[in-house]
């Protein structure tokens, strides 16, 4: 396609310089990434691992569905090996001139996001481990949610991974001595700030019976269901998830001390590999009042959608959008943010209807990390033209 930009009409070939550019950035980087794998060997060797423990995870997550797969039917999509061999080098190299970019995997819901991240996450904890072995602990990956109703699942999933590197690091005494592992860390709402509080957790469950709601109710490998008076060790000092059943790599450890933790001070006294968190723009659920203005007002639109989506012939997205918007500009200080506001939301009501061209224009005027999203989200009927915005 590229020998056939100089047939296009000036404003289409500008459009398709930009795209071709992009592409032929990725193609450079993943070529690099491969040059990586096969000049480096500490990269191969960290690279199959990585690839290793995402087998182990996705196997065992058949065996608990009791749907098992050939070794050959688990492998990556076209879209998850592209994004891994890109995001490689710069990964593994601090002096990258890509290590301050910002890869975003943009794909529809289903289409195996999560596990193209975890991949890369895999990959960013195992070097570390062979670079500095006993060193090399301590917090390595930061995931942030923004909303609360995804952590839970996430924060499984990514557990199932951490599980899986765990189990290898016990194999190989290269990657170190101290346990590689996660930690969730969002709010009292969800789970305990203290040792004590989810000691009273467990001490209530222990009680009445029940499972006590400390995010997790089961061995995220094994799938044992925990019991109350089984699968917690809880104390003044101390908090830990365990797994009881004797065929489970956990289970049989002799402890069996689950990696993982959702206690706030168990995640203050040993920092976790994996650190999943909330954004500080969220407080027990809602959005922080001591958040930044633009992460307000963009959160507290999202807020309003995932609400809106629960009640029968609601209003369309865009109105409930523009109204809380609306709402929020008459509550804002006189400071630079309320004329910004002002002409967004006048250039959001002006979306419907407008040429490609202006829409171009329109885009481009806004470059804040609040615009941008919310224009987007009124633009989204102009499919064929936000293909040609260039991003930052």
């Amino acid at each position: 396609q590229q020998g056939n930009i100089p047939e296009l009409s000036a404003d289409d070939r500008a459009a398709a310089d930009r795209m071709v550019g992009r592409v032929n950035t990725a193609v450079s980087r993943m070529r690099a990434g491969l040059r990586l794998l096969g000049d480096n060997a500490q990269a191969r060797l960290a690279f199959s691992l990585a690839n290793r423990a995402m087998l182990d995870q996705m196997r065992q997550h058949d065996r608990l569905q009791d749907k098992p797969r050939i070794n050959d039917a688990c492998r990556w999509r076209p879209f998850q090996l592209g994004f891994l061999l890109a995001t490689l080098e710069s990964t593994a190299n601090e002096d990258s001139e890509f290590r301050d970019t910002i890869d975003l995997i943009w794909f529809p819901t289903g289409g195996g996001k999560t596990e193209a991240y975890l991949g890369l996450t895999a990959f960013q904890i195992v070097p570390r481990r062979l670079r500095y072995s006993d060193t090399g602990g301590g917090t390595a990956i930061l995931m942030r949610y923004t909303l609360r109703l995804l952590t839970r699942d996430q924060f499984i999933r990514a557990t199932r991974l951490i599980c899986a590197l765990e189990l290898i690091r016990r194999e190989r005494g290269e990657l170190g001595a101290e346990p590689i592992s996660i930690g969730l860390w969002v709010g009292q709402a969800t789970s305990p700030n203290t040792f004590s509080k989810a000691a009273e957790r467990v001490n209530e469950a222990l009680a009445s019976d029940e499972k006590p709601e400390l995010v997790l109710d089961h061995c995220p490998w094994c799938g044992q269901n925990f019991a109350p008076g089984r699968n917690y060790d809880s104390g003044e000092r101390h908090f830990h998830f365990l797994c009881r059943d004797q065929r489970c790599g956990f289970g049989a450890s002799g402890d069996g001390v689950l990696p993982c933790n959702v206690v706030d001070e168990a995640l203050y006294a040993k920092p976790p590999t994996m650190l999943a968190e909330l954004g500080n723009w969220m407080n027990e659920g809602e959005i922080s009042a001591h958040a930044d203005i633009r992460a307000r007002l963009f959160w507290g639109v999202i807020q309003k959608l995932v609400r809106a989506q629960t009640q029968d012939h609601g209003p369309a997205p865009v109105d409930v959008a523009l109204a809380h918007l609306e709402n929020q500009l008459d509550r804002l200080p006189e400071t630079a943010y309320r004329p910004r506001l002002e002409r967004l939301i006048t250039d959001m009501r002006a979306c419907f209807g407008l040429a490609g061209a202006t829409v171009t224009e329109l885009f481009e005027q806004h470059k804040g990390s609040l615009s941008r999203p919310l224009l987007l989200f009124c633009l989204r009927r102009h499919s064929t033209e936000l293909l040609e915005f260039s991003h930052p």
